[in-house]
């Protein structure tokens, strides 16, 4: 009963940020996307898997506080790639939901793999850093973030889980999690070529008066 409410709240939470969002910047198909909904995403993600993982007691913090956090973003932003039509990150929303699903589920809930893995996300606010004013060091620093987050600290984290030791099991937690480190690979390989071909818009000459 409990975790349905928890559920049910950070669900009815995102979805109002959703419309909120959307009847504050009604021009802006991307108003779901934007710095504040993010940043208010991944930090409030990260300081609730922190405590989940520094307490380590369901009585004291459940798991499941961060992963209906994570389920109500993830559903808000299925609806908004259903509505902007944007077929990749529809993907990604369902590759997350598919994650939490299996976090959720046993072994993984008892070993806290909803908080462990949320770390990835620490490079979503360098990403937002880049597109304030999109400069290649700020960019060159995101691709570094993004490198050491979800390609380096994924398969190491999933081999804690002992996920591949036991595939035919977790064959659908293996399955998504396959899916969810190729698309972060293909999205490293398309931003070391925009890094290597990078150019920087220069600033117009003021005119002499």
């Amino acid at each position: 009963m409990e975790s349905a409410l928890t559920l049910v709240a950070c669900c009815s939470f995102w979805i109002f940020i959703y419309f909120f969002s959307h009847a504050v910047d009604k021009k802006n198909k991307d108003h779901f996307n934007s710095r504040i909904v993010s940043n208010v995403h991944v930090l409030g993600a990260i300081i609730l898997a922190s405590a989940s993982l520094y307490f380590d007691d369901e009585s004291v913090f459940p798991e499941r506080v961060v992963l209906s956090w994570a389920a109500g973003f993830f559903l808000a932003d299925l609806i908004d790639c259903i509505v902007r039509k944007d077929t990749m990150f529809f993907a990604h929303a369902v590759i997350g939901l598919a994650l939490l699903w299996s976090c959720w589920n046993s072994p993984f809930y008892v070993q806290r793999a909803g908080s462990r893995g949320y770390f990835v996300e620490l490079s979503s606010p360098f990403y937002q850093r880049w597109v304030a004013d999109k400069t290649k060091p700020k960019f060159g620093l995101f691709c570094l973030v993004f490198f050491l987050c979800r390609i380096v600290y994924t398969p190491i984290f999933l081999n804690k889980m002992n996920l591949f030791h036991d595939i035919a099991q977790n064959l659908f937690a293996f399955v998504a999690c396959v899916a969810f480190y190729l698309m972060n690979c293909a999205w490293f390989a398309k931003g070391m070529q925009m890094l290597f071909n990078y150019k920087e818009k220069k600033p117009l000459r003021e005119k002499n008066v």
